[in-house]
């Protein structure tokens, strides 16, 4: 019988996995660093999606900057960690900061545990 992701999921980690969408309500981020992922030692991925048209920056500290930044480039540029290659950077709380204002993205993550 045909195995469903979500079954697929739970027997390799032994807890459901829980997808969200900006978990954290952050509408847009702009030239001041906000914060787009909490700290979650339960998360096995996060994937981050520039959707606007200027450069946005991540960190993992809120002193995020152009100088001091992973780059996510404009129109869909992406980053992706995963818990088996990325280790526990996957759980720790990320900054943002673009370079204008009111700049659209999209912060999936997938979490242990039911919604």
């Amino acid at each position: 019988m045909p195995r469903n992701l979500a079954a697929l999921l739970e027997d390799k980690f032994g807890t459901k996995a829980t997808p969200f969408r900006n978990r954290l309500g952050v509408a847009t981020i702009g030239l001041t660093p906000v914060k787009v992922y909490g700290n979650d030692p339960t998360r096995f991925a996060l994937e981050f999606f520039n959707l606007s048209p200027s450069n946005i920056y991540l960190l993992d500290d809120p002193s995020v900057s152009a100088n001091k930044g992973i780059l996510c480039g404009p129109n869909g540029g992406s980053i992706v960690m995963l818990w088996e290659e990325d280790f526990e950077l996957v759980a720790n709380e990320f900054w943002a900061i673009g370079q204008g204002a009111a700049l659209s993205y999209l912060a999936y993550e997938i979490v242990a545990g039911g919604a």
